[in-house]
């Protein structure tokens, strides 16, 4: 579990990175360059920009993929308007995407990365002191009916991670989800420590609290 979750966080800090980049970086050749995507939650059929520097104004002349998909875009001074490709996210659980751009002729690519509009985005959780069998709603974005229902899991503290053993690791029933609202009912046997979200991504997702949430449980 422990290597899990450390390779989980180096992955994050590789998207987080890529999606935005430091503004003093200093690039040779007026390569192309990519700044940041927004929104950074993309569903397909939407429009998103990239932004950056030294795109070619010949829309054609930057070579763009989306997982591996071609797109194209309209070419503005110091961004590009992308219109989200079908095919980019195959299935619910497919939830983060990597753009590639180059400008025709060159060999430099420039890489980013965002997410699907239905990636499961935590912004509260409450109560945060409870005892068993009572029920904790979730508020957010991005949950999925028949994926995310057993996504959520009470976990010791983070600090007993290191050792933490698979029976310490308990799923909540959910007796309601919707795209914005989850309720989880707090199981038998759960103890003082956090509440998990597990999905294909990292632990920790730009933009909200998907972090484990600490949980008091009053015994």
């Amino acid at each position: 579990m422990t290597k899990q979750i450390l390779f989980g966080l180096s992955i994050l800090m590789v998207v987080m990175s890529a999606c935005e980049k430091p503004k003093n970086l200093i690039y040779n050749g007026g390569r192309i360059r990519i700044d940041s995507i927004r929104p950074l939650f993309v569903k397909e059929g939407q429009s998103f920009t990239i932004y950056g520097k030294n795109f070619n104004p010949v829309a054609a002349k930057n070579i763009l993929t989306i997982n591996n998909i071609p797109a194209q875009g309209n070419v503005m001074e110091g961004r590009i308007q992308v219109t989200l490709p079908t095919g980019v996210f195959r299935n619910a659980d497919t939830l983060l995407a990597q753009l590639t751009l180059k400008e025709e002729g060159e060999a430099y690519v420039d890489t980013a990365y965002f997410y699907s509009s239905q990636t499961p985005r935590i912004y509260s959780v409450a109560p945060t002191t409870v005892r068993i069998g009572d029920t904790i709603t979730v508020k957010g974005e991005g949950f999925v009916e028949g994926r995310d229902e057993r996504a959520f899991r009470f976990m010791p503290p983070v600090n007993e991670w290191e050792h933490m053993r698979g029976d310490q690791i308990l799923e909540g029933k959910v007796p309601f989800i919707s795209d914005r609202i989850v309720e989880i009912i707090v199981p038998e046997k759960a103890k003082t420590g956090v509440l998990g979200l597990f999905t294909s991504l990292p632990v920790f997702i730009p933009g909200s609290l998907s972090a484990p949430t600490s949980i008091t449980v009053i015994q």
